[in-house]
């Protein structure tokens, strides 16, 4: 007689796909999502998944991002796509990282998500990806 493990829930599993995926999920719905909507998500981090909702964290400088996102037009198109990349009803939370200035330390230390949309939203980079239809594909920090 073979035993049967019980079966992993769905929302843990998608909730290790969306915490671990979260930079390739994006890439992957940004057509659903148009240009200024991904863009605006581009430096954002998923960070847990709980009863089919999906908190995504703002870097603390991108709290106007955060608001555009927000909108009901937008949110409800975020919403949208990422419930249909998962093929479930999906909801999302929006959150701003705390600020790490905040924390009484004077360190500059940023997390990889603040990097990633501090350099996603210089002018210049902007300006390039635009003009080349281009996507980054990865940052890597220059050796000196």
């Amino acid at each position: 007689m073979a035993t049967v493990a019980p079966a992993t829930p769905a929302s843990s599993a998608i909730s290790g796909t969306v915490i671990e995926s979260w930079p390739e999920i994006l890439t992957l719905i940004a057509p659903a999502l148009g240009g200024a909507t991904a863009s605006l998500l581009s430096g954002t981090m998923a960070r847990r998944v709980k009863d089919d909702t999906v908190a995504i964290e703002f870097p603390a400088a991108g709290r106007m991002q955060k608001a555009m996102c927000e909108g009901k037009e937008r949110a409800e198109r975020i919403a949208s796509a990422v419930s249909e990349h998962f093929g479930r009803s999906m909801r999302i939370r929006y959150e701003i990282v705390a600020d790490p200035q905040s924390n009484g330390t004077n360190t500059p230390a940023r997390g990889n998500g603040q990097k990633r949309y501090e350099i996603l939203n210089d002018p210049a980079v902007k300006t390039v990806l635009t003009g080349l239809d281009a996507t980054i594909t990865g940052i890597e920090e220059a050796q000196q």
